[in-house]
């Protein structure tokens, strides 16, 4: 991970859904 903008296309959802119960980090 390089950066938090690369979660998006990791996990082919485009733009990072917020979730108010998790936080922007998610470590797997």
């Amino acid at each position: 991970m390089n950066g938090i903008h690369d979660l998006g296309g990791m996990h082919g959802l485009g733009p990072i859904p917020t979730e108010e119960n998790e936080p922007y980090f998610h470590h797997e």
